[in-house]
């Protein structure tokens, strides 16, 4: 006779989502006394957290598509409500999103003067003397792009100066993008996302607004996997007004769409802009090309070229390496048209190579270049 076992897929699956509600509670409750959490507490709980992930993960992969997907997001949606209880860990760029959302309500545009032109205003509340004091850079006027400004608005309507409506707006956004890529096919596989701690952390602690950006490209391609190319056109245009990176997608969008697509495209993106551009405002270019210029990405592949090879020349190697994985990706797609194409190998490779942002859209340029040599 067999003997049952004393756990089930449901029950390890189960004992490892209270590991990480563990992990991430234990996380809430040291982000509410310090954003600067100790570093030997900070790694044993990402620690525990990969290891219930992980845990999790092998589960569900033997389990195969018995184990409910219901379980899953239920325990990914515990995680980001007490992500949303929580406080930013190790982290100050949401002093600007605080900021950018009242200057917004208070100005009618976030792009036109910097936080270090408002050190001396005798008008602020307490709360956003605090807000400005965190802002880093304040030299600087706000990167954040018009879609992700109105996001900033809407959660200083509703409360000024406090994180939380802009974490439930995430919340919105990133379950859109849960959506979406069971659509995509997912399955259980959902769970690299739903449960990935880095996700956790910088969006729901510290409201990081890229899902923004994430969850409007998923749905352009969505939609362009299904023909619905000017839907896709806009969306993608949207995705970019959130978010810059998105621009890496764009071409997997409206390659083969029709010219109306290409050019709602374009208006859409100008759209986003033009009421700030009118108000006279240079804030956006002018903090985009410091950011590009200036700003570093962690970028292994490319610190590794650096050791051996003079920097200006390493920065060219990485950019044309990326570049041509790129193009061939591209290429690739363009034989295949297989949706959704592949992401995550792209962005994998551009943080990899890429240490600064204006190597991307060089890069992205020349692939086209090489792919599409008649365009």
């Amino acid at each position: 006779m067999r003997l049952p076992r004393p756990f089930t897929e449901k029950t390890l699956v189960d004992i490892c989502g209270l590991v990480c509600c563990l992990g991430y509670g234990w996380l809430g409750a040291l982000s509410q006394k310090s954003a600067d959490v100790d570093l030997l507490h900070y790694f044993l709980i990402l620690a525990v957290v990969w290891a219930g992930t992980l845990g999790a993960l092998a589960v569900v992969r033997r389990a195969g598509s018995e184990l409910a997907l219901t379980r899953i997001v239920l325990w990914a949606l515990a995680f980001r409500l007490i992500g949303i209880a929580g406080a930013p860990v190790l982290e100050d760029d949401f002093y600007r999103y605080l900021w950018d959302g009242r200057n917004f309500a208070v100005s009618g545009n976030p792009y036109g003067d910097r936080p270090i032109d408002h050190f001396l205003d005798t008008d602020l509340t307490e709360d956003f003397e605090a807000i400005l004091d965190g802002i880093n850079h304040p030299e600087l006027p706000t990167i954040y792009g018009p879609v992700n400004q109105l996001a900033f608005l809407a959660s200083y309507v509703v409360a000024p100066g406090k994180l939380w409506p802009l974490k439930l707006l995430l919340l919105f956004a990133d379950l859109a993008t849960l959506v979406i890529l069971l659509r995509f096919g997912a399955g259980v596989n959902i769970l690299l996302y739903a449960w990935c701690p880095l996700l956790i952390q910088e969006t729901f602690f510290t409201a990081h607004p890229d899902s923004f950006g994430i969850a409007l490209m998923l749905a352009a391609l969505q939609f362009r996997s299904r023909g619905r190319f000017s839907t896709a056109a806009s969306f993608a245009a949207l995705a970019v007004g959130a978010r810059v990176f998105a621009i890496l997608l764009v071409p997997f969008v409206l390659l083969r769409a029709p010219v109306k697509s290409w050019l709602l495209f374009a208006a859409m993106l100008l759209g986003l802009y033009l009421p700030f551009l009118l108000m006279g405002s240079t804030g956006p270019a002018s903090a985009f090309s410091a950011f590009a210029q200036g700003f570093e990405f962690n970028s292994s592949g490319y610190a590794l070229l650096a050791l051996i090879l003079d920097a200006g020349v390493a920065k060219i190697v990485a950019a044309a390496l990326f570049a041509s994985f790129y193009a061939v990706h591209l290429l690739g797609w363009w034989k295949n048209g297989k949706f959704p194409p592949r992401g995550d190998w792209l962005y994998g490779v551009l943080l990899l190579f890429v240490a600064r942002l204006e190597s991307v859209v060089r890069a992205v340029a020349s692939s086209l270049r090489h792919a599409f040599p008649v365009a």
